[in-house]
This record gives C-alpha cells, structure tokens and sequence, in this order.
C-alpha cells in the first residue's frame, strides 16, 4: 500500500505497459535484455502489486501506481518501506 493507505496496481497493469516501457526505454536494464520488457520487469523486480523504485535518477525511494488509476502523472504514491538494494526492491516494513 502507499504512504496513503491506498493499495497499489500490479505492475502489469494493462494501462501501465506503455508508461512503463516509455520511461524504462534506455535504461540499463533495457538495454541489457534488448529492450525485452519480460525480462526487464524480471530484473527490476515489477511483479505483483509491491513497491519498487525502478527509475532510482527520478524518485528518491520506493513507490506504486493506485490501483484504479489511469493517469501516470498523479495516479502513484511512495510507499513506507525499506530499501534494500540497487533498485531498491523493498518489503513492508511491519
């Protein structure tokens, strides 16, 4: 859930797929597997509905689209949760 109790869209999330591979394109990680987003989701750790901060240069931790939402721009918040690594995979902090 975000910092505002709202829980998170799967980031697999039909709406989000071009946002995503919009901002993903150029990236490390884009260009390591050749701009293959299953294998760019796999190794950003975008499954599921958890906070992730896969643009680390744009956010300063951990965040997630609404669930329900449709607009990239306003329709995320970060999360309370603990960072744990380059991309800052993280769990909940309980």
């Amino acid at each position: 859930k975000t910092r505002s109790g709202v829980q998170c869209e799967r980031w697999d999330a039909e709406w989000m797929k071009d946002v995503l591979e919009e901002y993903l394109t150029g990236t490390e990680a884009y260009n390591m597997f050749g701009g293959n987003m299953t294998q760019v989701y796999a190794e950003l750790g975008l499954e599921g509905s958890y906070c992730r901060n896969p643009f680390p240069e744009l956010f300063e931790g951990a965040w997630c689209m609404k669930a329900g939402g449709s607009d990239p721009e306003s329709d995320w918040d970060y999360c309370n949760v603990r960072t744990c690594n380059k991309y800052q995979y993280a769990k909940p902090d309980n």
